[in-house]
């Protein structure tokens, strides 16, 4: 299965041509195991030709099912057809990046002096965990429909005191509050509060290598646990619904199958729970114990402990939080230097 994508007529934001050469480096670049991407296996998803071979290791990077057939057009080979493969392509792990500013810089590349970017703006100063800074790029290829000349983008890991930089002028736009001020805001500055739809999956992830999340007795227990209702409706307060599985009832032609376990009521699915737990060998003079890591948000505080608290008051479980700046949260994750954590899952069309 081969799929073939031409180029437009596009420039960096030195003046270089974006070719399909900067595409190949790329792909290549993120299965390679010596790059350590994040993302590296998300080609095999797509099931390009060989990714999965070459981040296991087991060939090199050159043997990725992608070429060149000329500077404007590139090839995909696939192991299987994947109908949705296109809009695979849209996750940021496939943009292409520049291969003369990466083999001139180095690991500095995406330093403000040195980014070379195909965006509609471009990076000017960046002080870590302060703020981004950014102008407008007039060689981005759709330069003509950009409207903002600067931007700067302020970091923040707390709600209240970004919210309160947003009542007094200091920033234009934000997207975080506090949860429970969601009605008093919609009520008072209503032409300024714009509530949308997110295809997004809150959710804990257990480590099933390590015990006891490797008994899916334990896992299934701690989750027949939590009231979703609760969460959605008084924790939450701004239209979610409760999740039984991954994929949100949005995703275009997805149909969300039937589970048993959640037509039950909130009482049989905590009677269940008990059972389990109680299988797999935890009672009240044995309880469960483990940490719940989150990364330093105070919307995930608030969830991580009405969640612990649910779990406390109806099983025998005993339940340390312990937050995480998220660089540290990031590397935890990936060294599996974890037991359960939480996350949010977000979707792309």
């Amino acid at each position: 299965m081969k799929y073939t994508f031409h180029l437009r007529d596009a420039k960096w934001s030195d003046g270089e041509p974006i070719t399909a050469d900067d595409v190949i480096f790329t792909l290549r670049r993120v299965v390679d195991p010596v790059t350590g991407a994040p993302y590296a296996w998300y080609l095999g998803t797509a099931n390009i030709k060989n990714a999965k071979a070459i981040t296991d290791g087991e060939k090199p990077a050159e043997q990725l099912g992608v070429k060149a057939i000329d500077d404007h057009t590139v090839e995909f080979t696939l192991e299987r057809r994947t109908p949705y493969f296109p809009n695979m392509l849209t996750h940021s792990s496939t943009y292409p990046v520049p291969q003369h500013a990466l083999e001139a810089f180095g690991d500095s590349w995406t330093r403000p002096t040195n980014m070379v970017n195909s965006g509609a703006y471009n990076l000017t100063n960046w002080v870590i965990n302060e703020r981004i800074d950014l102008e407008r790029n007039p060689l981005y290829w759709n330069d003509k429909e950009t409207v903002i000349n600067k931007t700067s983008y302020v970091a923040s890991s707390n709600v209240n005191a970004e919210y309160n930089r947003y009542r007094t002028g200091e920033i234009d736009i934000t997207s975080s509050f506090p949860l429970e001020a969601y009605d008093q805001i919609k009520k008072e500055r209503p032409d300024e509060l714009i509530t949308m739809p997110s295809l997004a999956t809150y959710y804990y992830l257990f480590n099933t290598e390590k015990a006891p999340f490797n008994d899916v007795r334990v896992r299934k227990a701690l989750s027949y646990a939590i009231d979703r209702n609760i969460i959605t409706d008084i924790i939450l307060g701004q239209g979610q619904i409760p999740a039984y599985g991954a994929t949100p009832p949005a995703i275009n032609h997805f149909e969300a199958p039937k589970l048993e376990w959640a037509e039950m009521s909130q009482d049989a699915r905590y009677q269940k729970a008990k059972t389990l737990l109680a299988e797999a060998g935890f009672t009240q003079d044995n309880p469960l114990e483990f940490e719940l890591v989150y990364n330093t948000m105070e919307s995930h505080k608030k969830l991580a402990l009405a969640v612990t608290s649910m779990w406390k008051r109806h099983l025998p479980v005993d339940v340390n939080l312990a937050n995480q700046e998220w660089k540290t949260f990031l590397q935890k994750v990936l060294q599996k230097d974890l037991r359960c954590r939480a996350g949010r899952l977000d979707w792309r069309l």
